[in-house]
């Protein structure tokens, strides 16, 4: 009968031992399915960061391309300024040119003015020695 209780008393702390150990067990299992779970999560929060990082390097690439094009676009600006400006000295000179050119036909109308007047007063400077 002592064998039979030491045994008996073996196998409860053995079955106590097996209940612990069972706890144990389901208590890992269920830390495990949260690691998993917060595993899961983290590659889904990071997919989306990867996801975000993506959309963000392609605006990026959209603002530069934007950016070259507005580069682009203020030297065709400052060309055509540069033609501008060179038009409008052209055209400075055109007009000094042709205010001299006129100066100058008043001149020559003056003088032809006064070449007509003196012309008519030795006409009849003429006609009057002739009569």
């Amino acid at each position: 009968m002592f064998l039979y209780d030491i045994s008996m008393f073996l196998y409860d702390n053995s079955m106590f031992l097996y209940d612990i150990s069972m706890f144990l067990y389901e208590n890992s299992m269920f830390l495990y399915d949260i690691s998993m779970f917060l595993y899961d999560n983290s590659m889904f929060l990071y997919d989306i960061s990867m996801f975000l990082y993506d959309i963000s390097m392609f605006l990026y690439d959209i603002s530069m391309f934007l950016y070259d094009i507005s580069m682009f676009l203020y030297d065709i600006s400052m060309f055509l300024y540069e033609n501008s400006m060179f038009l409008y000295d052209i055209s400075m000179f055109l007009y000094d040119n042709s205010m001299f050119l006129y100066d100058n036909s008043m001149f020559l109308y003056d003088n032809s003015t006064i070449l007509n007047q003196l012309k008519n007063k030795t006409d009849s400077c003429l006609t009057i020695f002739e009569t």
